[in-house]
């Protein structure tokens, strides 16, 4: 409900402004600090998101955020033009030195996503291949857009305009590049809508800078133009992506996940191409009948170089996602059991450890969390009865009852044999465990019908809590073990806390 009213806010704002085109020749300035709020609106919600994040995804927020506060810096400059100095702002000014900064921050925030979690080897190719397609994109907007409006730029503005007004199209074709990048090399940290919202956002402004660039170029640009509120549709995008960004869990970007091979070759199209774009524009610069031999066995040799260079990346590409693969079974075979599908003893323990350290750094917070010990009752019978095959359908069948309870408060491992815990943080009282508890007992004692044998099994519990009963995880272990003993003894098929003094005293 809140995404559809958020959405309807951006549509009612851009309508309104819209709307209000008419009244610029009336009201200019008035209308364009209005114009500003949706920027200052974006700023301060994306910093906001910004610290609701944890690093590494702090900072790409604070970049977006401070790309919008450079839109509404440069807004309020124009307007200063306008009434402090009683002068039309010129075209570029101030204000689009801004405008050049917000681009330059976008891309920087692109460019450090793609960047995050890669060796420095990667990051230097990665930097080098920017290099490459800025350079190409700067040399394309000089010779097909820049160059041939010369005498314009230059009877109408000084080289710094030229500068910066030629700093528009280059972050432009940069930013596609990143976009491009981030969806084919799976980098992107958050849900699809996120993502597109983000791609919305970022196309919307390269469009909005594109007209803005074109209408300069002939000299129509005016304050007010129809093109101004893309401007404000790509902030409250931006802004509708962090808020989104917040209410879903980040994705897992794993180097090793599997994509289609033409997938997986797309990042090397972009700065081979550019290469080979510059090479064809060289070509044209003389007549191949005429030219030299060495330049023209340069050329293909250069070429030929490329190709090269292209197969060996694959090949090596290849060989990495074979290595990561074998890490990542590595890892999952060091923290998973097979059988149960669950974390192990030594993640159960490395998770507790993690819990402690957080609760001691944090003091001031309620960090107490449960240890709940769990034994299946009369298991060894049903392992002697109807054999290991058996017994190891329970365990996975137990697993999954008791996974299909839990939320992401809780954190369920298989200790070993019949023996199985569940870390519940957040809950709020002793009765909230003890319920929870009693639904883990009703699941597990459900029937279970593997093949033609049917049979109930019980389970039985022992609770201890973190500060109240241990503050290391062998004393929790150690205690909830005490519990879960005590539970066996008064009958199997129930919950008991540690802090019940009668088991302390006996203990």
């Amino acid at each position: 409900m809140k995404d559809k009213l958020y959405l309807y806010i951006i549509v009612g704002t851009i309508l309104v402004r819209y709307l209000l085109i008419p009244f610029f020749d009336i009201h200019p300035n008035l209308i364009l600090l209005l114009e500003t709020l949706p920027f200052i609106l974006s700023a301060i919600l994306l910093y906001r998101v910004a610290v609701a994040h944890a690093k590494p995804y702090k900072s790409f927020w604070l970049l977006l955020s401070l790309g919008s506060l450079f839109f509404a810096t440069a807004n309020v400059t124009w307007v200063v033009y306008e009434i402090w100095f009683s002068i039309e702002a010129p075209i570029p000014s101030i204000s689009d030195i801004f405008w050049s900064l917000q681009n330059i921050t976008y891309v920087t925030a692109l460019v450090y996503l793609l960047m995050r979690d890669r060796s420095i080897y990667r990051s230097i190719r990665f930097l080098f291949d920017t290099a490459i397609v800025l350079i190409t994109a700067g040399a394309l907007s000089w010779e097909f857009i820049i160059f041939p409006y010369m005498d314009y730029f230059f009877n109408t503005t000084s080289l710094w305009g030229v500068l910066v007004t030629t700093i528009y199209p280059v972050t432009d074709l940069a930013m596609l590049m990143c976009i491009f990048m981030l969806y084919y090399t799976n980098r992107f940290p958050y849900s699809k809508q996120v993502f597109m919202s983000i791609i919305a956002g970022m196309i919307v402004f390269i469009l909005g800078d594109t007209l803005y660039l074109s209408q300069v170029i002939y000299g129509t640009y005016a304050i007010g133009s129809w093109i101004d509120p893309l401007f404000n549709i790509t902030v409250l995008l931006l802004a509708y992506a962090g808020v989104r960004s917040t209410q879903t869990k980040l994705r897992t970007v794993s180097l090793a996940q599997k994509k289609e091979t033409s997938t997986r070759k797309i990042k090397y199209v972009l700065p081979y191409s550019c290469l080979i774009m510059l090479l064809a524009l060289t070509v044209q610069r003389f007549e191949l009948i005429t030219a030299d031999l060495i330049i023209i066995a340069s050329l293909v040799t250069i070429l030929l170089i490329i190709v090269r260079q292209v197969i060996v990346l694959q090949e090596n590409d290849t060989l990495m996602l074979k290595l990561q693969e074998a890490l990542q079974r590595a890892e999952y075979l060091a923290l998973y059991d097979p059988l149960s599908k669950l974390p192990n003893r030594r993640y159960f323990e490395m998770h507790a450890t993690k819990l402690i350290e957080r609760s001691k750094g944090n003091e001031s917070e309620n960090n107490s969390f449960a240890l709940l010990f769990l034994d299946l009752d009369r298991f060894k019978f049903v392992n002697d009865s109807y054999g290991h095959d058996v017994g190891d359908a329970l365990i996975e069948g137990v697993a999954e009852r008791i996974s299909s309870l839990a939320d992401e408060r809780h954190f369920i491992s298989r200790m070993g044999g019949d023996e199985m815990t569940v870390l519940f943080q957040g809950y709020q009282s002793e009765e909230e465990l003890m319920q929870f508890s009693h639904r883990i007992i009703a699941e597990v004692g459900r029937p279970f019908q593997f093949g033609d044998i049917q049979f109930e099994i019980g389970v039985s519990i022992g609770i201890s809590i973190y500060h109240q009963d241990g503050v290391t995880v062998t004393e929790l272990l150690k205690n909830a073990d005490v519990a879960l003993y005590q539970a066996k003894a008064l009958g199997k098929g129930r919950a008991v806390f540690y802090s019940n003094p009668f088991i302390k005293n006996k203990g």
